[in-house]
């Protein structure tokens, strides 16, 4: 257990490791008074309790590392207190079920996420990933994800890349996508989705893998590049 205000007389500190202990709870305030800390990783912990604003009092933060924790759901009071200045987080092999669309709601200079290899996180909802000016990655590689809701994915204006390999994907509703930059490069390889919907300006940027059914091709009839060879594409509709 992380107790409030354990480290704060440690005003100098920069970097804290908590790596492969044993900690289950993280108190409210448990870093309070680390006002130059930089760099926060807490991998390897059975931790399945992430009290309301337990990173609280960290202006100087940029990075959050989670592994192996077993919360089941990342939501806005798990990181309250860090939305002005954090850049970096990521959860990654751990027993996340669920991200909550209200989340990163005021993560101006959020510049990466990665949630990673979460074998229970199965959907993303609409407006979930929203409103962020500055992200540039979004890496949700090797979850179970089954479904991405309509406008899942809104207003990340400098976002660059998305990667959703090694998921399940059975269903990625139509404007899914559809808020996202023209310039962006979405991986979508290692899936059985059965219907796709996307906008012809991403068409030629997507790897579409294992590719059950295309429907309706006549919206893309400017797309330059659709590669959908050795997929076992089953069945094309016009």
């Amino acid at each position: 257990k992380v107790n409030a205000f354990s480290f704060k007389n440690m005003n100098n500190l920069k970097y804290l490791y908590l790596s492969r202990n044993r900690i289950e709870v993280i108190e409210t305030d448990a870093f309070y008074g680390l006002f130059n800390l930089m760099n926060l990783l807490i991998k390897e912990n059975p931790i399945r309790v992430i009290e309301t604003c337990a990173f609280r009092g960290l202006p100087n933060v940029l990075d959050i590392e989670l592994k192996n924790a077993n919360f089941g759901e990342l939501n806005q009071s798990s990181l309250c207190g860090t939305e002005s200045h954090l850049e970096y987080i990521e959860v990654y092999e751990s027993n996340l079920t669920k991200v909550d669309p209200n989340t990163f709601v005021s993560f101006n200079s959020l510049l990466l996420i990665y949630l990673t290899e979460n074998k229970n996180l199965r959907r993303i909802s609409s407006n979930t990933f929203k409103n962020l000016p500055e992200l540039r990655v979004l890496n949700l590689k090797k979850n179970r994800l089954n479904t991405i809701e309509s406008f899942a994915f809104k207003n990340l204006t400098k976002l660059r890349f998305i990667d959703l390999t090694m998921n399940q994907l059975r269903s990625v509703e139509i404007n899914s996508f559809s808020e996202l930059p023209p310039n962006i490069s979405i991986l979508l390889d290692y899936f059985h989705v059965s219907a796709v919907s996307l906008r012809p300006s991403h068409v030629r940027r997507h790897l579409i893998s294992k590719l059950v059914e295309l429907g309706n091709l006549k919206r893309y009839h400017k797309t330059k590049v659709l590669n959908i060879a050795y997929y076992k594409t089953v069945k094309l509709k016009n």
